[in-house]
C-alpha cells in the first residue's frame, strides 16, 4: 500500500481531483457520449478537424481497431490568466516532435495527453493539434471500450496520483509514459523501446539518481497496462509515487531518463533517448556539454511556432529568447505565446527613402522576432494620419479570426526609429504589467517631457475592452461636437488624456501612465533639456521635428540603427 512507503520525490502533478485523456490518433475514430459525469472517467473517442476543429462522432467504436502501444504524458492545466502554462507547452512540444518522428517509430503507437482540470480551450488546442483522434476529457460514459466499468477509482480526497490512472488504460499493450519537461534526443527509437523487458515487474523504470538504486524516478515509466494491481492501490492520505517498496519494479536503461543534466558528460547525453530538463528556469553555459540540448529544446519550440503558424497563423507557444531575464519575465507575465503587430501609418505621398528607410527598420526587426508582425496602413479613412490609428487598430483587433493580435504597438512612420532590435516585445510588456498587478494592462503609455502622455509610440493589448470601449469612444473625439476638442493640436492624444484624467469608462483601470523618468524604455526623444535617447534605448522619437530632425539626430550623433 503507497501510504506505508517512505517519502521520496514528490509528484509534479500530485494535487489533482479529476482526470481525463486526449488521444492524438493517426486515424479517425469515435464512440458515442453517455451521461456519466463523473471525475476520472474515459470518455468518447472524437474526429477533429485541423480547420475548424469541429467533433465528429465516426466511425462507431466497433470499427474502432485494437489500440497495441501508447506514447503517454500527463499536465495539470493552471487556471490563472497571469502566467503562462509551460506544462501546456512541454506537452505541445512533446506532441510535435512525435509527430515529426520516422513513420516507422510511430507506426502502431498512440501519442496520449492525459490532463487535469481541463477547460475548453485546452481542449480544443489538443484536440485541434494535428492529429484526428481524441478521447474527451471530461463528460460521458465508456462505452465500445476493451475496459470494464469497475476499473474505474475514485479519489476519497482531495489529492490523488494521476498517473495510477494510466495502468488501467487495458486498450493498449504497451504504455511509455514521460513527463511532459523532457527532450527527445536524436537516438530515440519508440520501436526500440518498446522492445525491452519489465521482467517480473509490474513496470520499468530508471533508478532516481542520488536516491540510492531502491529508489526510482517516475519521469520515464514502462509498463503493460492492467487494471488488477491499479485497484490495489489505496489512496487514503498524501503519497508519493517513487518509492520501491510500494510494489515491484524493473531498472530500465539510464538512457531513457537521463537526470541531472547540468552535470552529465557529453558522451552520456549524446547517447541518451529521453532527457527530462528545467530550461524554462535554467540555461546552461555555452561550454556546458546540455547546451546542445537546450539548443534542441529551444528549436523543437521554433518547429512547434512555425508548425502551428502555417496552419492557423497563431500558436500557443512562443520563441526562447536569448536571456533567460526576458523568458522569466514572459512566463511570468503570460506574454510568452502573444502575437504583436507593429501598425505603421504612412501615405503613399511620403519620400521614397522615407518610406524605404521606415520599412527596412520594421522588417530588420520582424525579422528578428517572428512573433511581431509589421501592418503598414498606406490608405487614410479617417479624418488624418494621425487618427488613422486607431481606425486601423479596431479593425485589426476586431478580425481576431484571421489576425490573432494579442498586442499591438503603435509606433509614428516618419519621425519613430527601431533603434535595438535586442529588445523583446514580450518581456517588455510583461514587465510593466507585473509592476502593476492593480491594473487590467490593455494601454502602455509614456508622459513625454511636457508631462502629457506621448502617442507616437505605446502598447495596446486586444481585449474586450479595448474593442468595445476605449477605440469605440476615442473615435469619438475624431469627430466631437466641441471644436476645441476636435480640433485640439495634441489629436488622438487629447483624447486619451481626458479620458483617463476624467476617468471616463474606467480607463484608469486599464492604462498604465509610464513617469517620463521612463520615457527612454519605449519612446526616447531627440531633443529635451538634453536628449533622452541613449544608446541601447529600444526607440528614437523625434516628434514635432519631422523625419529631417530625426536624420539629421542620428547623423549629428553618428547613431546607428540596429
Amino acid at each position: 500500500m503507497l501510504h506505508h512507503c517512505k517519502p521520496a520525490i514528490l509528484l509534479p502533478v500530485a494535487i489533482i481531483l479529476s482526470l481525463g485523456f486526449i488521444l492524438i490518433a493517426q486515424f479517425g475514430l469515435g464512440v458515442t457520449d453517455g451521461s456519466d459525469t463523473r471525475a476520472g472517467k474515459l470518455t468518447s473517442l472524437v474526429r477533429v478537424s485541423d480547420s475548424e476543429f469541429a467533433l465528429e462522432l465516426e466511425p462507431s467504436a466497433k470499427e474502432r481497431p485494437l489500440l497495441q502501444r501508447a506514447l503517454v504524458t500527463v499536465f495539470t492545466q493552471l487556471d490563472s490568466n497571469k502566467t503562462f502554462d509551460t506544462q501546456m507547452a512541454d506537452a505541445l512540444v512533446l506532441a510535435h516532435s512525435f509527430n515529426v518522428l520516422p513513420r516507422v517509430d510511430r507506426q502502431g503507437v498512440e501519442f496520449v495527453v492525459a490532463m487535469s482540470g481541463i477547460g475548453f480551450s485546452a481542449e480544443t488546442i489538443l484536440l485541434g493539434f494535428g492529429g484526428e483522434a481524441a478521447f474527451s476529457p471530461q463528460f460521458g460514459r465508456r462505452k465500445g471500450l476493451a475496459i470494464p466499468e469497475n476499473s474505474y477509482k475514485e479519489c476519497t480526497k482531495a489529492s490523488c496520483f494521476a498517473k495510477l490512472y494510466l495502468f488501467g488504460l487495458e486498450a493498449f499493450s504497451d504504455i511509455l509514459y514521460v513527463d511532459p519537461a523532457v527532450v527527445i534526443n536524436a537516438g530515440f527509437s519508440t520501436s526500440a523501446v518498446f522492445e525491452l523487458s519489465t521482467g517480473a515487474g509490474f513496470f520499468g523504470a530508471v533508478p532516481s539518481l542520488g536516491l540510492g538504486e531502491n529508489t526510482l524516478d517516475s519521469s520515464v515509466l514502462l509498463f503493460k497496462p492492467s487494471i488488477s494491481p491499479s485497484r490495489k492501490i489505496d489512496f487514503e492520505g498524501y503519497y508519493l509515487d517513487q518509492s520501491p517498496s510500494c510494489t515491484t519494479w524493473s531498472r530500465l536503461p539510464e538512457s531513457l531518463n537521463l537526470q541531472l543534466l547540468a552535470s552529465r558528460s557529453q558522451e552520456s547525453i549524446s547517447s541518451s533517448q529521453i532527457i527530462p530538463h528545467d530550461f524554462w528556469t535554467y540555461k546552461p553555459s555555452p561550454k556546458n556539454p546540455s547546451s546542445a540540448i537546450h539548443s534542441r529544446w529551444a528549436s523543437s519550440m521554433r518547429s512547434l511556432f512555425d508548425f502551428q503558424m502555417n496552419l492557423y497563423n497563431y500558436s500557443n507557444v512562443g520563441l526562447i529568447p536569448t536571456k533567460l531575464s526576458d523568458l522569466d519575465l514572459m512566463i511570468r507575465g503570460n506574454t510568452f505565446a502573444k502575437k504583436f503587430v507593429i501598425i505603421t501609418i504612412m501615405s503613399s505621398k511620403v519620400e521614397k527613402k522615407v518610406f524605404d528607410r521606415t520599412m527596412a527598420n520594421r522588417a530588420r526587426y520582424c525579422e528578428r522576432h517572428p512573433e511581431v508582425t509589421h501592418h503598414l496602413q498606406s490608405q487614410i479613412f479617417a479624418r488624418n494620419a494621425v487618427w488613422q490609428k486607431i481606425w486601423t487598430l479596431a479593425d485589426l483587433f476586431g478580425n481576431y479570426t484571421t489576425n490573432h493580435y494579442d498586442w499591438a504597438w503603435l509606433l509614428d512612420g516618419r519621425d519613430a526609429m527601431i533603434m535595438n532590435g535586442e529588445i523583446e516585445l514580450r518581456s517588455l510588456v510583461a514587465k510593466f504589467a507585473m509592476e502593476r498587478p492593480d491594473l487590467d494592462m490593455d494601454v502602455l503609455i509614456a508622459r513625454d517631457i511636457s508631462a502629457a502622455m506621448n502617442a507616437g509610440s505605446f502598447f495596446v493589448r486586444n481585449s474586450k475592452w479595448t474593442r468595445d470601449v476605449f477605440l469605440p469612444e476615442l473615435k469619438l473625439y475624431a469627430n466631437h461636437s466641441q471644436e476645441n476638442i476636435r480640433e485640439h493640436p495634441w489629436q488622438e492624444q487629447w483624447g486619451i488624456i481626458r479620458m483617463n484624467d476624467d476617468g471616463r469608462n474606467d480607463t484608469t483601470s486599464h492604462l498604465y501612465q509610464v513617469e517620463q523618468r521612463r520615457q527612454n524604455e519605449f519612446n526616447s526623444f531627440t531633443f529635451g533639456p538634453e536628449p533622452t535617447y541613449r544608446p541601447g534605448d529600444l526607440v528614437v522619437h523625434a516628434p514635432n521635428h519631422g523625419w529631417k530632425g530625426l536624420y539629421s539626430f542620428l547623423e549629428d550623433k553618428n547613431y546607428k540603427e540596429y
